[in-house]
This record gives structure tokens, sequence and C-alpha cells, in this order.
């Protein structure tokens, strides 16, 4: 049985960074439930800056080249803004 939404919040509080890959994106765009509840509290934190996110070279480069659900390349404009101060990092 997985984490509830609490306990999944809770967590994510103890955590600094974590690691993001192409289905996080995928399930946080196309609003898959039950997932989306889940990603929704990821970016919320990251957003506040009260935790750290990592992604892949892989989910990047599907990112920017539009390989991610059609849906999701519309919503794909608002994480355009949300990447676009990030910094890479070597």
């Amino acid at each position: 049985m997985g984490l509830g939404i609490r306990e999944f919040q809770n967590a994510l509080k103890k955590l600094k960074k974590v690691g993001l890959d192409s289905s996080i994106l995928i399930y946080h765009l196309e609003d898959m439930e039950p997932y989306a509840n889940l990603t929704e509290n990821i970016f919320a934190m990251v957003a506040e800056g009260s935790l750290s996110a990592v992604l892949s070279t892989v989910s990047v480069t599907e990112f920017w080249s539009n390989r991610l659900p059609p849906a999701s390349r519309i919503e794909s404009r608002l994480l355009s803004a949300f990447f676009s101060p990030c910094r890479i990092r070597n």
C-alpha cells in the first residue's frame, strides 16, 4: 500500500532535493490521478524554494523537444516559465 497525501507531504519536508523523471512531468501536466495530487505538492515546494529538484538529462531533452504527450505540449509553456530560472550545473 502506498503513502497517503499527508505521509507524502511529511516525507517531502524531510528532503532538500529530489530527482524527477519524465513521468512526473507527464503526470502533472496531464493531471493524472492519483499522481497529480502528489506532483502538485512537489512543484509547490520547488516553487516556494523549500525543495530543490533535479531533472534527468533525458527528461529535459524530452521536455524541450516536445516529446511529451500532445496535451502536455500546450501546458508545457507554463513549465517553460517555471524552468527558465533554473541553473544548469555540471
